[in-house]
């Protein structure tokens, strides 16, 4: 890689930009980004350590994004059937709306993106996609049930 690639700077700027924009849509929301976070990574009921440690964030934390998640209607605890002392984060029907819309916000809201034909779209996200695959990365996550192009977690 060279030592001034343009990449480097073409992904800080993206970088900037999309934590602006992801920032302003989850407010739309009534959410922060760490709930916003947090339930896009709900696309299956999954144990609030299982939560922490792909978000990079500590347990007490993730309590308090999903207490507050719990607040707006987005998430509810339940306890594993293998194991009760286990608490399960499930989304419900409110959070599914909010993780379609969020997901949607995004896309819709880059600053020009709406220059892109179809093609540039398509050719743009496969891209993406392979830049950040990754062997790092969980197998759980969005990606697992979506038929769309993979996405890893905005951190």
């Amino acid at each position: 890689m060279p030592p001034n690639d343009p990449l480097d700077d073409a992904l800080w700027a993206a970088s900037d930009v999309m934590r602006g924009v992801f920032a302003r849509r989850v407010a739309e929301l009534g959410l922060t980004p760490p709930q916003a976070l947090t339930l896009r990574l709900l696309v299956r009921p999954r144990p609030m350590k299982e939560l922490a440690a792909e978000l990079l964030f500590d347990p007490s934390y993730v309590t308090a994004l999903v207490d507050g998640l719990e607040e707006h209607g987005l998430a509810e605890r339940h306890a594993s059937t293998a194991d009760r002392r286990i608490k399960l984060i499930a989304v419900t029907e409110a959070g599914r709306a909010a993780q379609q819309a969020l997901k949607h916000r995004i896309s819709s809201s880059l600053p020009g993106i709406d220059r892109l034909g179809n093609e540039e779209r398509i050719d743009l996200a496969r891209l993406l996609a392979k830049a950040m695959r990754s062997d790092e990365r969980p197998a759980s996550g969005p990606a697992e049930s979506s038929d769309e192009t993979p996405s890893g977690a905005y951190r």
